[in-house]
């Protein structure tokens, strides 16, 4: 498990911070450089995402719909919500908080190997995972989340071949303990 006060950061200024993490709750903290952080749409059937933005501004997707947050505005997902985390389209770093009630063993795998590769330079243009990426760490961490689009049974049935397959090419990292 990630340590409260461990700091991953990427050569571009892009960092988070562990700020809690235990089988109840994880909280990191997220800074975005500039025209960084939009990643694939996605929901999660076995924990409560809460973004709160701490500074700066935010993009992000609920459902269908685009939001804007500023400074002190907080948007709580619960499961099965499909959405896009936030992102920063701003000319200005953008700093915001992620809660995950409770904590289940994929954000563990999530965070882990997110930190690794941004510090490594692994990940894409917007510090993120491509979706071959995101494979093996959905798989190795038992995800309870999916992609929006294809079927969640479709993808149950093919994520551990895919997994398994993407692993080759690109290892997550798997917290022991």
């Amino acid at each position: 498990m990630l340590e409260k006060g461990h700091r991953f950061t990427g050569a571009n200024g892009a960092s988070a911070d562990v700020i809690e993490s235990s089988r109840e709750r994880f909280v990191y903290e997220r800074v975005l450089p500039p025209g960084t952080g939009r990643g694939m749409s996605h929901l999660h059937l076995d924990f409560v995402q809460t973004f709160e933005v701490l500074d700066g501004e935010a993009i992000m997707r609920v459902g269908r719909e685009p939001r804007e947050l500023g400074a002190g505005e907080t948007v709580a997902l619960q499961p099965e919500t499909t959405h896009i985390d936030p992102w920063n389209e701003s000319d200005s770093p953008l700093r915001f908080r992620m809660t995950i009630v409770p904590q289940p063993f994929f954000i563990e795998v999530y965070a882990a190997t997110w930190g690794a590769w941004l510090e490594a330079g692994k990940l894409n243009r917007q510090d993120e995972f491509g979706p071959l990426q995101i494979a093996p760490v959905l798989h190795a961490g038992t995800a309870e989340s999916f992609g929006a689009g294809p079927p969640i049974w479709l993808q149950r049935r093919l994520m551990p071949l895919v997994g398994r397959v993407a692993a080759r090419r690109h290892p997550p990292v798997v917290p022991s303990g």
